[in-house]
């Protein structure tokens, strides 16, 4: 939908071809990060820009990391952390302290990274 919204301002680049072939991520957990990341990072922008998602295995977790340029330093721009701390809530209660959502930015981008066990997806 946002695509369709926003049409060339908003680019993603998927790389999750490094993510075993079953894995299964906790419903609802992707989904608001990448709203997250257009909507603070690309909506803002006049010339929007490029949502990255990597994706790979690291010894029993599957790590997922959705990167976005930061949006404008306009006041009122910046979220209040609601879907990130909902998200970490989530994890802890899923799987205790092998799941974390770290969050990080640098000059130019803002990224969070989504660490979980390895849960193979058996349905067909």
């Amino acid at each position: 939908m946002e695509q369709r919204r926003l049409g060339e301002r908003l680019r993603v680049e998927w790389r999750v071809s490094e993510l075993p072939e079953g894995a299964s991520v906790l419903p609802l957990t992707l989904q608001p990060l990448l709203e997250n990341a257009v909507t603070h990072g690309i909506q803002p922008r006049t010339d929007g820009g490029e949502v990255r998602v990597y994706g790979r295995a690291e010894k029993e977790n599957i790590v997922i990391t959705i990167s976005n340029p930061l949006g404008l330093r306009a006041p009122g721009n910046r979220g209040h952390g609601m879907a990130l701390a909902n998200i970490r809530e989530r994890l802890e209660l899923a799987f205790g302290p092998n799941a974390s959502l770290i969050t990080h930015q640098n000059d130019e981008q803002f990224f969070a990274v989504l660490s979980l066990p390895y849960v193979e997806n058996t349905r067909s």
